[in-house]
């Protein structure tokens, strides 16, 4: 079960905030205007369904590892979990970015 939760965590903090860099330096015309309202909707509905996925598939493999508030939690704030665990990354980015246009 640690094992899961660990890959979920390596998902979150490295691999989606990554590949939305990648994206958004590979395909910058499409990140304009609304169509970056609609990048975030579904970046926030990636971090939502990943976050209750996890959540609730972990109670199916043991019922009694779900904790209420944690249910409630997730449900209602799952889409701002990616985003807060993205900022370290973003602004990694941010900086590269930055530093290479000066030079």
């Amino acid at each position: 079960m640690d094992f899961f939760v660990y890959i979920f965590l390596t998902f979150f903090f490295v691999i989606f905030p990554l590949s939305a860099c990648l994206l958004f330096d590979k395909y910058r015309q499409f990140f304009t205007g609304s169509r970056m309202l609609l990048a975030i909707f579904l970046y926030s509905l990636l971090s939502w369904g990943v976050t209750n996925g996890v959540i609730y598939l972990r109670y199916l493999l043991d019922p009694m590892s779900l904790q209420g508030p944690e249910g409630v939690f997730a449900l209602f704030f799952g889409w701002l979990y990616l985003w807060i665990t993205s900022i370290p990354v973003f602004l990694v980015h941010l900086t590269v970015r930055v530093v290479n246009k000066k030079k």
